[in-house]
C-alpha cells in the first residue's frame, strides 16, 4: 500500500497530521483507508457544514456541474441571481444585496472594504491571535502590533 501521508508531505506545501489518511466521508464522519470512522470536527471550516455525501446537496451539485461548472462573478447567472434573492429574503434587517466570496479570507477582505465604504473609516478592530484566513492581508490582522486594540492594517 502506498504511503499517502508521505507522498502528500513530499509534494504539497502544507503540513498534515501524520498517520491519518482519509479516503471518504459519510455524514459527520471521515473514514480512513482501512474503513475506521472518525468524527469530522474540522471540515466544516470550509464548505461541509451539512456533512459528507448529503443526498440533496450531492444531487444539486451534480445537476449544476452538468450544466455549468463555474462562472466568473462579472457575468450574470440564473442560479446565482436566484440564490442571492433567496438569501436576502431570509436575512431580514433591511439588507438589500449579497456578496458571494470564494473563501473566508476573501469574505473578510470584502467586509473591511464594505465597512470602509459605508463608514468612511479606515481603522478596524481585530482580535490578536485570532484566525481571519490564510492570505497575507488576513494573517496580518491577527499579528498586527498596535496601541490598544486598533489596527490600521
Amino acid at each position: 500500500m502506498k504511503d499517502y501521508g508521505l507522498l502528500q508531505k513530499r509534494y504539497l506545501a502544507r503540513p498534515t497530521l501524520q498517520g491519518l489518511v482519509f479516503g471518504e466521508g459519510e455524514g459527520v464522519y471521515l473514514k480512513d483507508l482501512q474503513g475506521a470512522r472518525y468524527l469530522d470536527a474540522m471540515t466544516n471550516y470550509g464548505v461541509n457544514i451539512f456533512g459528507h455525501g448529503h443526498p440533496a446537496i450531492t444531487a444539486a451539485l451534480t445537476r449544476q456541474v452538468a450544466r455549468l461548472t463555474t462562472l466568473h462573478g462579472s457575468f450574470a447567472n440564473d442560479e446565482r441571481a436566484e440564490a442571492a434573492q433567496a438569501l436576502i429574503g431570509r436575512c431580514g434587517g433591511g439588507l438589500s444585496q449579497a456578496y458571494f466570496a470564494n473563501s473566508g479570507a476573501e469574505a473578510n477582505e470584502a467586509a473591511l472594504k464594505f465597512a470602509a465604504l459605508a463608514t468612511g473609516r479606515k481603522t478596524f478592530i481585530a482580535c490578536r491571535g485570532s484566525y481571519h484566513g490564510k492570505t497575507l492581508g488576513a494573517s496580518r490582522r491577527r499579528t498586527a502590533k498596535s496601541t490598544g486594540s486598533r489596527s490600521n492594517r
